[in-house]
């Protein structure tokens, strides 16, 4: 066994045990062993014969407790380098922190080592091999398990594909992993990702391929229902090779990630679950640098390639919902130079380190406090599996758009502008945005005084593009349905009572 001095001590844990069980005097042990009587005195006081840490008691760190508490869980959660936990402490934590405190901070903790935090089946005997580069569009797709919550009769299933090139992920929660869960999944997939999908990689489940059947391994029909989307979207479907589960080794990593978090984090029903990974999905592809891509985020990865080879991408890779494509040049082209504001969050981290994650930016107002009292209203919704009433049924925003949508898709960008202020409209808007008292609002002031769009373009030009955004021909309508947009311009407005 290792045993560490201190520099300048001058007895071993051997002496010291023995000053511990002598009966001779202070005086006789420090003639007979060489040292003074207060290092006799010192060790007799001890119950241990090891030296104590050096350190400090008050360290003169940059982090608070509570900083480094947020620090710990986020090592131990998402289990980042040192150097990509650098970047996000950096980022959200503290932006004085230096690479050698954090790394101090781990030490102190007891989480310097990764490989101890590592789950024990991202755990490999052998060093994995490195993947083949590819251009953005290989996408590996896994199924796991779910843990079944106490609101639940069964388990579900997480659904997970991830980009090779970026590390981009798009994962949903399935009730069952059927192959029509599958080729939903991928539909969703596909409508979902900013590039062309060319290449999917998958292993042998049922849900992806007939490969095996009750007479053994065969060749694949090509019969099978996920195969068959596959080829609807002109995409090369791969398999590996039986037995195999290295092979796709990149979104068994990220599910290994996963099974931290579902081993770290207590659950009080399904749509907590459900939400914390869908939360965790969200930061992993805006947030969490990976060190294959160069520290960069994923979202980050996507831009860079966009700019190298745009045509493969279908759409504008964006680092959040919003305008924020078009806001620049529609300032610059409407020569508003009042207030702007957002509702927005930062993500949240209580005190047992969870996620509370609000990030959002997709409601926009302008306020012109100049000239003709301008206010405006850009409003970007997403479906979730818990909205879909919300913003679709009788009391929603149907009554403003179209079309039927998928889960995750934008469903409706309202831009009302008014003119004056009348009867506190505008403060009840923001308050109220959404709610049946706001709609019937607008709905008389639309009827009174404006007049309804479908164009984004026919309000400003700087819009066009959400033209074809968000109003497209059958032929091109994505898998969940045409998607159509509605707004309303209100051009003058009356009092309201």
């Amino acid at each position: 066994m290792t045993i560490r001095l201190h520099a300048n001590a001058t007895t071993t844990p051997k002496i010291r045990r023995y000053i511990q069980e002598s009966e001779k005097s202070h005086k006789a042990l420090a003639k007979e062993l060489g040292i003074s009587i207060d290092t006799v005195r010192r060790w007799r006081k001890r119950d241990d014969v090891h030296d104590r840490s050096h350190t400090a008691h008050r360290l003169n760190t940059t982090m608070t407790e509570a900083q480094e508490a947020v620090v710990i869980e986020l090592r131990r959660s998402l289990l980042l380098s040192l150097d990509d936990l650098l970047v996000v402490t950096r980022e959200f934590v503290n932006a004085d922190v230096s690479r050698a405190g954090l790394d101090r901070c781990l030490r102190r903790h007891g989480v310097s080592r990764l490989a101890d935090l590592i789950p024990k089946e991202e755990t490999a005997n052998n060093k994995p091999k490195t993947f083949k580069n590819y251009d953005p569009g290989f996408v590996h797709v896994d199924i796991k398990y779910l843990p079944q919550m106490p609101d639940e009769t069964s388990r579900r299933y997480l659904f997970v594909g991830i980009d090779r090139a970026t590390r981009w992920v798009y994962l949903e929660v399935c009730k069952s992993k059927s192959a029509q869960a599958a080729k939903g999944f991928l539909n969703r997939l596909v409508a979902k990702a900013p590039f062309v999908i060319k290449k999917l990689l998958t292993d042998n489940d049922k849900a992806f391929t007939d490969r095996f059947s009750t007479a053994g391994e065969r060749k694949p029909t090509g019969n099978h229902v996920f195969d068959k989307t596959c080829v609807q979207h002109g995409i090369e479907h791969r398999l590996i090779p039986p037995r195999h589960p290295q092979t796709n080794g990149m979104v068994e990593r990220f599910n290994g990630r996963i099974s931290e978090v579902l081993a770290t984090t207590r659950f009080d029903s399904a749509e907590n679950l459900e939400q914390t990974l869908l939360r965790y999905g969200y930061l992993y592809n805006q947030h969490i640098p990976q060190r294959a891509l160069g520290h960069k985020t994923p979202i980050q990865a996507l831009k860079d390639w966009q700019k190298k080879k745009p045509k493969l991408f279908r759409k504008q890779v964006r680092n959040h919902a919003g305008p924020d494509r078009y806001l620049t040049k529609f300032k610059a082209e409407s020569g508003l130079t009042g207030k702007w504001s957002y509702e927005d969050a930062d993500v949240i981290i209580d005190d047992q380190g969870d996620l509370q994650n609000r990030i959002r930016k997709d409601i926009t107002y302008f306020d012109n406090y100049n000239g003709d009292r301008i206010y405006l209203i850009f409003e970007f919704k997403k479906l979730t599996s818990s909205g879909i009433k919300k913003y679709t049924g009788p009391e929603g925003m149907q009554r403003f758009i179209d079309g039927s949508y998928g889960i995750g898709e934008p469903i409706a960008v309202m831009v009302a502008i008014v003119k004056e202020n009348c009867g506190g409209l505008t403060e009840n808007l923001m308050k109220n945005l959404g709610s049946r008292k706001a709609i019937t609002e607008l709905k008389m002031l639309q009827s009174n005084s404006g007049k309804h769009i479908r164009k984004p373009s026919e309000l400003f030009p700087s819009l066009a593009a959400f033209d074809t955004e968000h109003i497209r021909p059958k032929d091109k309508a994505p898998p969940c349905g045409s998607i159509y947009l509605a707004h309303i311009l209100l051009e003058c407005c009356t009092q309201v009572t």
